[in-house]
């Protein structure tokens, strides 16, 4: 349960460098598993199927062409941009939450992921198709695990309000920085 797994990871009162220091930690390590995977689904993938799946081909390249490094940066804006979403969103709404309260339950649950990640790895070499559809269970959870924690944090009693207004704002949030960048 996410909400109560929110309260038990707030009563640690870890430190701000504590939780910068566990967010990095996560993004290195997912950074690590999707290089992994990578080079398993480029080793899976036939020379001949790349060459008539341009897309596919571009994709791979791009992917492995990026620095790791950039990578986990990206890894972390992801989770301080989620992190600031919840705060903000939750304040919007008379929320009592605090950033680095969201940023570590973010990245509780990104360490979630990377077993989610883990599994993807294991299941490529047997089945690519029950590779990818791991995903679909594992970013429904997280939406639900996001909105949960949110609502713990801020003190909201409905996780289901929190998640329709968590996805509002957070296509509100994208529209703009995709419309501005």
């Amino acid at each position: 349960d996410p909400r109560s797994v929110a309260s038990k990871i707030l009563k640690l009162n870890l430190g701000n460098f504590n939780i910068v220091q566990a967010g990095v930690f996560v993004a290195i390590c997912s950074t690590i598993l999707t290089y992994i995977f990578l080079r398993i689904l480029a080793g899976n993938i036939s020379d001949d199927n790349l060459s008539e799946n341009l897309v596919l081909d571009e994709l791979l390249t791009y992917m492995t062409g990026i620095q790791p490094i950039y990578f986990t940066a990206n890894q972390i804006l992801q989770m301080l941009l989620f992190a600031s979403i919840i705060t903000l969103g939750g304040k919007l709404f008379n929320g009592s939450g605090k950033f680095f309260e969201a940023f570590i339950c973010i990245i509780w649950v990104e360490f979630i992921l990377l077993i989610i990640k883990l599994l993807q790895i294991i299941l490529l070499p047997f089945s690519l198709i029950f590779s990818f559809l791991v995903l679909v269970p594992g970013v429904l959870w997280s939406l639900w695990a996001f909105a949960s924690m949110a609502a713990a944090i801020h003190g909201f009693h409905s996780t289901l309000l929190t998640l329709c207004g968590g996805l509002g704002l957070s296509l509100l949030v994208f529209t703009i920085l995709n419309i501005l960048f």
